[in-house]
C-alpha cells in the first residue's frame, strides 16, 4: 500500500477526476472505475491495493488499456471516504450523485456528508490530475546553416482537458487555477467538433514553477519516470549547459514517452 500522508487523497481525487468514471446501472451498484495505459499496471495494482484490494482490474487488448473497477458497497464506501472533500472538477456532480446513492443504499449510522469544491493546490492534487491528463517532452531541433535556423533545445509539459462536462458544467475555474498556480499558458482549442483546454509549460519560469510543485508532490504514474528526463534537460539548460550535452539530451529524449521499454519499469519511486 501507498505510505499514506495526509495529501495522498488529494492525488487519489486527481488521479479521478483526469481518468475516472462512474457507471449508474439500472438494479446493479454503481461502478467506480479508473483508466490508464497497460505500461502502468504496477501503479495500477499499488492504487487498487490503497482502495482496500477491492474490485478488479479489466484489460483492455484493442486500446491497451487498464480499468480498475469498484463496484461492492464497502469499496465504493472506501472510495467515497478517501475522495471527499477533495474534488475541484465538475465530476464533482457524479460523485455526489454516488452519495447519494449510498445513503439510499447502505444501513449506516449516518448519512455520508457532501462537500463543496475545493480549489486549493497546496496539495498533491494537482500530481494526479497530470498522471492522468498530463505529459512531459523534450524538443531536439537541428540546427541548419542554410535555413538560417538554429540548434534548439526545450522542455514542455502539456495537459489536455474538456471545456465541458455533456451537461454543460465548465472546467473554467479550475483551469484558471491551475494556470495561476503554475504561472502558465492556457489555451481553448476545437478538436474533432469537441473543445478543450491546454495547460502549456515551456517557458524556463514556467517549468520552473512546475519542478518545484512536482519536487514536492510527486509523480506515481510510469510518467514520473518521463518527468526525472524532463527535469534532467531542464536542469541542463537552466545552468546553461545543455548545448555542450547534445547527445545526453538525444538519449534522454528517445527514452520518454512511448519510446521507453515499459516492460522493464521499475516501480521503486512508489
Amino acid at each position: 500500500m501507498y505510505k499514506f500522508d495526509n495529501t495522498m487523497n488529494s492525488y487519489l481525487a486527481g488521479v479521478f477526476e483526469a481518468d475516472g468514471h462512474i457507471d449508474f446501472i439500472k438494479n446493479k451498484n454503481p461502478r467506480f472505475c479508473i483508466t490508464t495505459h497497460e505500461k502502468n499496471k504496477g501503479w495500477l495494482l499499488k492504487v487498487k491495493n490503497t482502495f482496500g484490494n477491492y474490485g478488479f482490474i479489466r484489460v483492455k487488448k484493442r486500446e491497451r488499456a487498464l480499468v480498475l473497477t469498484i463496484s461492492n458497497k464497502a469499496g465504493l464506501k472506501l472510495v467515497i471516504s478517501l475522495l471527499n472533500g477533495h474534488l475541484k472538477t465538475p465530476k464533482i456532480i457524479v460523485f455526489n450523485k454516488l452519495i447519494s446513492w449510498m445513503n439510499i443504499n447502505i444501513e449506516a449510522e449516518s448519512e455520508i456528508k457532501y462537500y463543496d469544491i475545493d480549489y486549493n493546490l497546496e496539495n498533491s492534487w494537482l500530481s494526479g490530475f497530470i498522471d492522468g491528463d498530463g505529459g512531459f517532452y523534450v524538443r531536439y531541433t537541428k540546427g541548419k546553416a542554410s535555413q538560417n535556423r538554429k540548434e534548439r533545445i526545450g522542455c514542455r509539459m502539456t495537459l489536455y482537458q474538456r471545456v465541458s462536462l455533456k451537461c454543460g458544467t465548465s472546467y473554467d475555474k479550475i483551469m484558471g487555477c491551475i494556470k495561476e498556480k503554475l504561472n502558465c499558458k492556457l489555451y481553448k482549442i476545437e478538436k474533432n467538433s469537441r473543445f478543450y483546454y491546454i495547460i502549456s509549460c515551456s517557458s524556463m519560469l514556467e517549468v520552473t514553477n512546475l519542478v518545484e510543485y512536482l519536487d514536492s508532490y510527486e509523480l506515481k504514474s510510469s510518467k514520473y519516470l518521463d518527468y526525472v528526463d524532463f527535469k534532467e534537460v531542464h536542469l541542463m539548460l537552466k545552468s546553461k549547459i545543455a548545448y555542450e550535452n547534445v547527445t545526453l539530451v538525444k538519449l534522454l529524449k528517445l527514452r520518454m514517452n512511448n519510446l521507453r521499454n515499459y516492460e522493464d519499469i521499475v516501480w521503486n519511486h512508489l
